[in-house]
C-alpha cells in the first residue's frame, strides 16, 4: 500500500495539487481522501491529527517519491546559485 493524501475539498490549491500528483503518479502510489469525508475523518482520528487543519496531509513520508522524480518534474540546474550579499546572510 502506498501513501494517503488528505486534502481540503474546497481549496483550489489543494485541488490543483491533487490533480498534479494524479497526473504524475503513474503507479497509483497515492490514494486520496477529503478531510471532510467519513474516511478522512477516520484517518484524522486514527493518526491523531487535528481536525482544524485545512491543508494537504500526507500519511507516510513522501520525500522519497519527490526525491526520485524531482529532476524530471522541475529540471536540474547546471550550477548552484550564488546569492547576492543581502540574501547570502539568510543561507546557513
Amino acid at each position: 500500500m502506498g501513501a494517503i493524501i488528505l486534502f481540503d475539498g474546497e481549496c483550489h490549491f489543494c485541488h490543483q495539487s491533487v490533480q498534479f500528483i494524479i497526473k504524475r503518479d503513474k503507479n497509483a502510489y497515492f490514494s486520496f481522501a477529503s478531510l471532510k469525508s467519513e474516511r478522512g475523518q477516520k484517518l484524522l482520528k486514527r493518526y491523531d491529527v487535528s481536525e482544524k487543519l485545512n491543508r494537504l496531509i500526507v500519511i507516510e513520508t513522501m520525500y522519497q517519491f519527490i526525491a526520485n522524480n524531482r529532476y524530471k518534474w522541475f529540471g536540474k540546474k547546471k550550477t548552484c546559485i550564488v546569492p547576492k550579499p543581502e540574501v547570502r546572510k539568510r543561507f546557513l
